[in-house]
């Protein structure tokens, strides 16, 4: 132990010539990605280093050198992509054509629209040989991965999201090297010409990797949660893996199971050496036959970026013992870094291959260290033989010395991957620390009772069955330990730095038709309705995510969602949800919804002044109870300052005859009720500066005549999410994509 502590700051005092280099293409790579198209200018810069590189050997010359080839080697493999170029024509080519498609990854069938979706290479349009990837929506027959395929469509640029927090899924293509899409004709199927086209290696991966996938689940075909769960244990998860179970994962800080990563690739070596050392050959032999292993071991994982910088790391590692050299790890790492910017420049730029290096940086440098640190309490005098210690003392000081190690090293890679996660995924799990301490072990024992099933397989079908309900039984207590971590208050929290700063403001969500707003003032946050149930998963809760919102004062439902307790439910459990108001029934209701939203938040300002939210309710009959009435959310007014901003759920000239608010700053309007906007009597009525609409064709019509004196309009289709903020006693109306208006404060 005492060798162990002295050599704790051995990472910091090896060579890692490759470290600089690695930094210095990363460095050129973000340089270069903002202007691709300048990569003539990256050139010629790199072309007058190289002299003085070649004259001046020194690490910073080097590593300027690399930052300016990494430069132009970036925005060179970006511009010279004809799916790139295509993209960027003007203007675009929207006209239908007959493309031949080479399936390249495994479809994805979407049963509610009939399509399938998967990534192919186009290699042919109307009889031109061309040569670049789409993401491609196809109908027709069952597709598999090489089948090359016939189909009449047209291609489009990817959207990007209108919300803040919406996935954009065009972003996410154009890191994976794709700038288009192809959609087929909904009456033209596509049609296979051949099949097994694809990369022969890649199709036995697949196939291998579907055969591991049923071996895995021999005996366990009734509990699809524990199946799940193990293969993604082993393989990683994919898309066959529950959404609700990654969640689960996610919200513990254990998602790193599911991402094929080192801790697999380090298993899977280390068996294979412990086993090839009993052959009794060669050290430097038993080293390099490690490299197929952890080779194959990334090809049945889809060459994942955190497995694959893994299998490039071991393989350095590997050479290195089979020459009889010393190799250090921090200049593995690097060394394997720069080997993947070098094939794709795309992989710095994905959020796997981020956690993956700086996770094992920190790992490398910082966990001996800081374990070190944690067992000093308990470390005896170094001069003290430990031979006359008794065993249970013994014992005791080798338990806390790996106990300590263990908890260091769940520590530093919290602490290492925790900036990453707060930007990326605006998520942050508190017991992440305490729940790898108990799950990973568990982890790993159910990672090698997988193998042992594996190759017992071959030989009993029964010993492969009891092996697995082994696993399934330390899965089950995987699943416990979670599902109890997750009753812990405030487990895991939505964080958004740029949020902290953010003044007052009232945002409306561009969700169709749907009237979704979201009211943060004083520190308090509100949300007017949830919107269907598909947009509340894909649009509404990312939106809340990522403006750090983990409680919601007030959820005003204006009009009943459909789905309403599975919605409710979600949103609930989502976000600590202090109040929902579903239009209570009669006058008395009407006071105690008044005094329960005055009440719960910061709606009255300190020097007494009127509320800073006032709901405006008004009756209307139930159809099937003709006497009864019921209460419904009319308009909501929200004071920012002297501004006042007004949003009314639904649009009618009764409902503004009958509206008693005054003078709106802005004005959000939801759904159209009538066939006529009635914007004549909305201003008249409001004379409001600003109209946020959704930008239905009525609305569109309705406001197409402007005039000096007219309001300036914001479509929510068009303009994406409109927000209007305090800034500096200015009321600043902000459309996610990029429209802006101010209104002074002394204009008024």
């Amino acid at each position: 132990m005492q060798e162990t502590a002295s050599s704790s700051s051995l990472p910091f005092r090896q060579r890692a010539p490759f470290a600089a280099l690695f930094i210095a293409a990363s460095l050129g790579v973000l340089a270069s990605d903002q202007h691709p198209e300048w990569w003539p200018a990256w050139s010629a810069a790199f072309l007058c280093a190289a002299p003085v590189v070649w004259k001046i050997s020194s690490t910073p010359s080097a590593s300027l050198l690399t930052f300016f080839m990494f430069a132009f080697w970036h925005g060179n493999q970006v511009t010279t992509d004809v799916g790139y170029q295509r993209s960027h024509e003007k203007p675009f080519d929207a006209n239908e054509h007959t493309v031949t498609l080479l399936v390249l990854s495994e479809p994805k069938l979407d049963q509610l629209r009939s399509i399938q979706r998967f990534v192919a290479l186009v290699s042919c349009i109307d009889n031109r040989a061309v040569c670049f990837h789409v993401s491609a929506e196809c109908c027709g027959e069952p597709f598999g991965y090489g089948d090359r395929i016939i189909a009449q469509g047209k291609f489009f640029v990817p959207t990007h999201p209108l919300n803040p927090g919406e996935f954009d899924f065009g972003a996410y293509l154009q890191r994976q090297n794709i700038y288009l899409s192809f959609r087929t004709h909904r009456d033209v199927p596509a049609i296979v010409a051949t099949h097994n086209q694809g990369n022969p290696l890649v199709a036995i991966a697949l196939a291998g990797r579907h055969r591991i996938l049923q071996a895995l689940q021999e005996g366990l075909q009734d509990d699809t949660e524990v199946t799940q769960v193990i293969q993604g244990i082993i393989l990683g998860g994919r898309a066959e893996t529950n959404p609700a179970l990654k969640r689960l994962f996610r919200d513990t800080g254990t998602i790193h199971l599911f991402a094929a990563s080192g801790l697999q690739v380090g298993l899977f070596t280390g068996l294979a050496w412990s086993c090839l050392r009993y052959i009794r050959l060669p050290r430097q032999t038993v080293a390099l036959a490690i490299v197929p292993v952890a080779i194959s071991y990334c090809a049945l994982t889809g060459f994942y970026p955190a497995t694959l910088r893994a299998t490039v790391m071991a393989m350095f590692m590997a050479v290195g013992v089979s020459l009889e050299r010393p190799v250090a790890a921090v200049n593995s790492l690097c060394g394997s870094g720069l080997l993947i910017l070098i094939h794709d420049t795309q992989e710095l730029f994905q959020t796997g291959f981020q956690l993956s290096f700086v996770a094992v940086f920190a790992i490398l440098t910082a966990v001996r260290p800081f374990g070190h640190m944690l067992y000093r309490p308990f470390q005896i005098d170094p001069f003290f033989p430990m031979r006359l210690l008794s065993p249970w003392q013994r014992n005791w000081h080798k338990a806390m010395f790996q106990t300590c190690e263990l908890f260091s090293l769940s520590s530093v890679c919290w602490a290492a991957t925790a900036p990453i996660l707060i930007f990326q995924d605006h998520h942050l799990s508190l017991i992440s620390i305490f729940a790898n301490l108990l799950v990973v072990p568990l982890a790993t024992t159910v990672m090698l009772l997988g193998v042992t099933a594996l190759l017992a397989g071959i030989v009993s079908r029964s010993i492969a069955v009891c092996l697995n309900n082994t696993s399934w039984l330390i899965t089950k207590l995987i699943l416990l330990v979670l599902h109890t971590a997750t009753l812990v208050p405030c487990h895991s929290i939505n964080v958004a730095p740029s949020s902290l700063l953010q003044p007052d403001r009232v945002t409306a969500l561009s969700e169709g038709s749907d009237h979704v707003l979201h009211l943060h003032i004083k520190g308090h946050d509100w949300l007017i309705n949830t919107g269907k149930l598909s947009h509340w998963r894909s649009i509404t809760e990312p939106y809340l995510q990522s403006q750090g919102v983990n409680r919601l004062e007030e959820l005003i439902l204006c009009d009943t969602p459909a789905h309403e307790i599975q919605l409710l439910e979600q949103v609930n459990g989502g976000f600590q949800v202090a109040q929902i108001v579903p239009s209570p029934q009669g006058q008395v209701a009407d006071q105690i919804l008044r005094f329960r939203v005055e009440r719960c938040n910061p709606s009255v300002d300190s020097d007494g002044r009127a509320a800073l939210v006032e709901i405006f309710l008004s009756e209307r009959p139930v159809r099937s109870e003709p006497i009864a009435r019921d209460p419904a959310v009319e308009a909501i007014l929200v004071r920012l300052d002297q501004f006042r901003v007004l949003i009314l759920p639904k649009v009618t000239e009764m409902s503004l005859s009958a509206l008693k608010c005054g003078h709106a700053d802005v004005v959000y309007c939801g759904r159209q009720m009538g066939r006529r906007f009635p914007r004549d009597l909305m201003i008249a009525k409001l004379s409001p500066s600003i109209l946020v609409l959704n930008g239905t064709k009525p609305e569109v019509i309705a406001n197409s005549v402007t005039s000096p004196s007219s309001p300036k309009c914001f479509y929510l289709n068009q303009d994406g999410a409109v927000t209007a903020a305090l800034l500096n006693g200015e009321l600043v109306i902000r459309g996610y994509c990029g429209s802006e208006v101010r209104l002074p404060s002394l204009s008024r």
